[in-house]
């Protein structure tokens, strides 16, 4: 029995369920669960060599902030990986809290306006 080491580059994309409770000063975790198929589980193992994940290919998100991330679960031929992410409300308070609250206080001043000024 030998091993060989295969060492596969690539693009992964992945998505995960919302708890939208503090929108939008929500804190996320979400899961990467990477496995063989059923054909390929008698032959392979898949394992993780470091724990660690290369981000030199990462782009970062307007929208969100990558926080830390670690192996959950290691068992033969499944890995997962939990990660961390803070939602940016930089866009939200700018384009949606604001113009809501400078429209109330309008709405609020109005009332103080008498109607004979016109």
């Amino acid at each position: 029995m030998g091993e060989i080491r295969w060492i596969r580059t690539g693009i992964l994309e992945s998505s995960c369920n919302f708890n939208f409770n503090n929108f939008p000063y929500d804190k996320q975790t979400c899961s990467l669960k990477l496995k063989l198929s059923n054909e390929y589980r008698d032959y392979l193992n898949l394992i993780s060599i470091d724990n660690k994940i290369n981000f030199t290919h990462y782009d970062d998100n307007n929208q969100w902030n990558l926080g830390n991330y670690h192996l959950d679960e290691k068992e033969k031929n499944n890995i997962v990986y939990k990660f961390n992410i803070k939602r940016i409300p930089k866009y939200y308070e700018i384009n949606i809290i604001f113009p809501i609250f400078v429209i109330a206080s309008l709405c609020v001043w109005n009332t103080f306006i008498p109607i004979t000024l016109g």
